[in-house]
């Protein structure tokens, strides 16, 4: 895991910024790491393919969420495409990384299967897309990234031990189901829980809230993050839209939500220590 000395900071996250724009979005600067969902795109097109999803042009890091929200909210826990058809659309995106298909376990995200059958089919799916990633004749040129799924911090342990006993453990893995969650000190602990039983591989948080990037508990202890939070509309300016829609509103928030993201990360780099 990532270290400091007295002499050199904290080394900031690596941040994704989440974009699933049906049309252009050519006000916001490019070189930007990006998130993008395929489950998103799916739904973004009227037949049984992916469709678009515009993002600023020439991004530094493409990382291809495989649908997992999408996955449950919508299609009953099975995925409408192939691991092979998730792999030529990460390639299409020039995609460095790529999420295993996962379940997501938020109990917010209605669903008859539970937490338990969630982890259970995530690591099956896991399974089948190593799989089919290793026996492929292609020479992808992204990383797989397997994602641990849980709610209780218990449940993600147990997830870690089923793909242990799969041979599926890597050196970067993404945690799931902790966009909604609203205690950091639940988060923080599932995070500690997972430092401590991996502690060679390196973290991505899914849809981290701003809150845990300014949180000194949580710096040093992941390698990157993602959030489609700049895109929500500030509780003063009235909620009958959820998203900044205009050009305008888009710039606006992008650029305010980048200086709060920077900011984060100036203090980081100036903390020597880990608490």
């Amino acid at each position: 895991m990532r270290s400091s000395t007295a002499q050199q900071g904290l080394s900031p996250p690596n941040f994704f910024w989440v974009f699933s724009e049906s049309g252009p979005i050519d006000c916001l600067p490019s070189n930007l790491n990006v998130l993008v969902s395929a489950g998103v795109a799916w739904e973004n097109s009227s037949a049984d393919k992916f469709g678009t999803v515009w993002t600023p042009r020439s991004p530094d890091n493409v990382f291809i969420d495989s649908g997992g929200y999408q996955a449950v909210s919508r299609w009953g826990g099975e995925y409408p495409y192939s691991p092979t058809e998730l792999f030529e659309y990460a390639s299409q995106m020039g995609a460095e990384y790529v999420a295993t298909m996962d379940l997501v376990c938020d109990p917010n995200v209605e669903s008859d299967l539970s937490s338990t059958e969630r982890i259970e089919q995530t690591v099956e799916n896991t399974t089948e897309v190593v799989a089919a990633y290793e026996a492929s004749s292609t020479n992808y040129d992204f990383q797989l990234v397997p994602v641990i799924q849980g709610w209780k911090p218990r449940e993600y342990l147990e997830c870690v031990d089923a793909f242990r006993d799969r041979g599926l453990i890597r050196e970067y893995m993404g945690i799931g189901s902790v966009a909604r969650k609203h205690a950091n000190d639940e988060i923080h602990e599932i995070l500690t829980r997972l430092n401590n039983n991996l502690p060679s591989t390196d973290f991505h948080l899914f849809g981290a809230k701003l809150s845990i990037v300014r949180d000194h508990r949580f710096w040093g202890q992941f390698e990157s993050c993602d959030s489609a939070a700049w895109r929500f509309r500030p509780s003063e300016l009235g909620r009958d839209k959820m998203y900044a829609e205009s050009k305008h509103e888009k710039t606006k928030f992008f650029y305010t939500y980048k200086q709060k993201i920077n900011h984060a990360k100036s203090q980081m780099q100036a903390q020597t220590t880990l608490f």
